[in-house]
């Protein structure tokens, strides 16, 4: 009978958000922005909630932890490619070039053809969401990537722009962090963009992905 009411009590804290777990698959671009944000307002309403947050290499492994279970929610790049998933838009972000300190600080003048050809660039692996919108931008526009450094730690991306070692296209938000380092940040002309949300599995949800998807869609 103890055991009946352990688990009669766990259950109810569960739907009641006052216990439980929530997984999110989400990219490290976009764990930062929007999802901190969003995570950070779930957390104030439901502290008794744990949130896990799990950050594979590409899109297309965001896509496959939400088809397979693994993880309820994911912050994915929109529209989906013909997955049986479920998408709520988040909206638009901008990419931004961040250059290093030494760079002519031309912050009103974007970077077009002609200057990306000539810019050597840090880049994420192919594949990754970042350099596939990089890729795709420069072969908009008629440019083969000058690619100066691969690197695959996310976090030393910025650290080697400061220290000369080339440019690199970066989230909005992220970009401006590196700003306030010294980084030169510029557009793109065109400029680059890249609609974001969050998908699910389709069918009912878990009480904790609902209130979620309400906090995100009352941030836009």
């Amino acid at each position: 009978m103890r055991s009946i009411d352990e688990a009669r009590a766990a259950i109810s804290g569960v739907l009641e958000l006052r216990t439980g777990t929530l997984e999110i698959a989400a990219l490290a671009t976009l764990a930062v922005d929007p999802i901190a944000t969003v995570i950070g307002r779930f957390r104030q309403r439901h502290p008794g909630v744990q949130v896990r947050v799990v950050e594979p290499e590409s899109a297309d492994g965001v896509r496959a932890l939400v088809r397979d279970g693994a993880c309820e929610l994911g912050a994915a790049h929109l529209p989906l490619p013909g997955e049986h998933l479920t998408a709520q838009p988040l909206g638009e972000q901008e990419l931004l070039f961040v250059l290093p300190p030494a760079a002519a600080p031309e912050a009103e003048h974007p970077l077009g053809a002609r200057e990306l050809a000539q810019t050597p660039l840090v880049v994420s692996p192919p594949g990754t969401s970042t350099r596939i919108l990089l890729e795709r931008a420069l072969a908009d526009v008629g440019v083969t990537p000058q690619i100066a450094v691969q690197i695959a730690a996310r976090e030393a991306i910025v650290p080697l722009v400061l220290a000369g070692a080339g440019a690199a296209l970066l989230p909005a938000p992220l970009a401006r962090e590196a700003q306030g380092r010294g980084a030169i940040v510029r557009r793109a002309r065109p400029a680059i963009t890249r609609t974001v949300g969050l998908i699910h599995r389709r069918g009912p949800l878990s009480p904790a992905a609902r209130s979620f998807l309400a906090l995100a869609a009352n941030d836009r």
